[in-house]
């Protein structure tokens, strides 16, 4: 089984364009995975930030506020690997050595 067939990377954005950009930044040269966001704030600014540094990754937008645990629960609802990986958008500064150490093909 191919590693991206494994986990799905789960990121809750909204809010914060400038740290999930720091975040996708740190992505780069990382084996591919599928990518899930979810935006519960729907700002655009951060939306935009993800489609344009994401392309392969698919954004949820719930239309409303549900909060963290019901916008986690809806995007989980979506994964279709057995292994999903949750990461915040400011998780730039420990992302890349801890993936780096954890995701090998």
């Amino acid at each position: 089984m191919r590693l991206e067939d494994k986990i799905t990377l789960c990121l809750t954005i909204g809010r914060r364009p400038d740290l999930l950009r720091q975040t996708l930044e740190t992505l780069v040269g990382l084996p591919p995975l599928p990518v899930l966001a979810i935006n519960d704030f729907g700002d655009a600014e951060t939306n935009a930030v993800f489609r344009e540094m994401c392309q392969q990754g698919r954004l949820i937008e719930p239309g409303r506020h549900l909060g963290h645990h019901g916008a986690v629960d809806l995007m989980y609802a979506e994964v279709k690997t057995p292994y999903r990986g949750l990461m915040p958008e400011g998780a730039g500064s420990y992302v890349k050595p801890f993936s780096a150490t954890c995701i090998r093909q």
